[in-house]
């Protein structure tokens, strides 16, 4: 799934949360990794994050001079949904209620641990 969604995906996913709501949504698959990253690796993650994630969000195409921006007033034409990343962008999120999200790590789990042990029967049994 590629990084970077589409507005309008965001956009229908929070609106239909408003006509179903739930205490908790995770919205994407960045979040979802991020989330679960966290509960399994944090400390790991935070050495990562901040080694890579702010060069991450840079671009080698320079800025037009001429591109106008709200540093210091206000832009006054219409401003643009999608971006240079329209291209490559998805037209549609996942989003998953934080309860069943929370499930994703347990089922993991569970079923790395039954496969690990169909394993080490297979090997026990060779082993005689």
């Amino acid at each position: 799934m590629p990084p970077v969604v589409q507005p309008e995906a965001v956009a229908d996913k929070i609106f239909r949360a408003a006509l179903d709501p739930k205490r908790e949504y995770w919205l994407g698959a960045s979040t979802l990794k991020a989330i679960l990253g966290n509960m399994v690796l944090p400390e790991f993650l935070d050495r990562y994050l901040a080694k890579n994630a702010y060069e991450a969000q840079e671009t080698k195409t320079a800025v037009s001079p001429m591109r106008k921006d709200n540093l210091m007033a206000p832009v006054g034409e219409l401003h643009r949904t999608h971006g240079s990343f329209d291209a490559e962008a998805a037209n549609r999120v996942a989003a998953i209620s934080g309860p069943v999200a929370r499930l994703i790590p347990v089922v993991a789990t569970t079923l790395t641990g039954i496969a690990i042990g169909f394993v080490m029967r297979g090997l026990s049994r060779r082993a005689r």
